[in-house]
């Protein structure tokens, strides 16, 4: 009937030692053949929370308070408006025949005295009496009016629960959606050590790279200035030939080795 949660809650909240024997009746009509009926009969104060537990699965909540609650009937009240009214009229009865005894001529001053007295208490008791039945109307009017208020009132209570339940559930899922939240950020809280971390090593690379390229501009500019030292301009630089071999040159003397060439004689064999 009840989920584990609800029965829970409605035992701690319906929990009387004093409300055992009725809820031990209600138990037996709702489940006659209930195997623990023997033993909570036994001492229905001593058992009084087993009973309401078992009950719980055989019987709602508001049942349980009707059963408990003391039954406020009209029945009692128009009863008791009745009974008023006999003793009234038997009490103006019983003054009405002591008058009708009280003959005028056995009547003196004294007793006409005491019959108008009497005569007066039955006029102020019929008085009393229909003043105590407007006061009986307006004691059922009340109760008419406390039934409906208390009704209302249980109406109330029951969207209050209702209201709280719901309320409690969305605080539980808002306490789901914050943890995960939570652990979202510190996801988030990683990931951005890391990404720090990371621009920190780049950061450390990219000053090495750039002193490794200052270095390498300063080596350079170091050679550069070694082979302007170091080099030296070339004087007079030796023709070559065409034949890529150098010519010496012309001092107007023939060489000794050569033989100047002798011209032909202009004679010929087999003149």
């Amino acid at each position: 009937m009840y989920s584990f949660k609800e029965k829970q809650k409605h035992f701690s909240e319906l929990q009387n030692p004093d409300a055992a024997s009725l809820d031990l009746k209600l138990l037996t009509q709702k489940n006659p053949l209930h195997p623990l009926l023997r033993k909570f009969s036994r001492s229905p104060q001593r058992y009084a929370n087993e009973i309401l537990y078992q009950l719980l699965d055989v019987a709602e909540r508001d049942e349980i308070r009707n059963n408990r609650r003391p039954p406020v009937s009209k029945s009692n009240v128009v009863n008791g408006s009745q009974s008023s009214k006999k003793e009234t009229k038997i009490l103006l009865i019983e003054k009405s025949e002591k008058v009708e005894n009280v003959t005028p001529e056995s009547s003196d001053p004294d007793q006409q005295d005491k019959i108008s007295d009497v005569t007066d208490q039955i006029v102020e008791t019929e008085e009393r009496a229909e003043e105590a039945e407007l006061r009986v109307e307006e004691a059922e009017e009340r109760v008419e009016e406390a039934e409906q208020r208390a009704e209302e009132a249980e109406e109330r209570v029951e969207e209050a629960e209702e209201r709280a339940e719901e309320a409690e559930e969305r605080v539980e899922e808002a306490e789901e959606r914050v943890e995960e939240a939570e652990q979202r950020a510190e996801e988030a809280e990683e990931r951005v050590e890391e990404a720090e971390e990371r621009a920190e090593e780049a950061e450390e690379r990219v000053e090495e790279a750039e002193e490794r390229a200052d270095n390498a501009e300063a080596e350079l500019e170091q050679e550069k200035k070694k082979a302007a030292t170091t080099s030296k301009p070339v004087s007079n630089p030796k023709v070559k030939s065409k034949s890529g071999k150098s010519t010496p040159k012309s001092t107007g003397t023939t060489s000794p080795t050569r033989k100047s060439r002798q011209p032909r004689s202009s004679t010929t064999t087999g003149s």
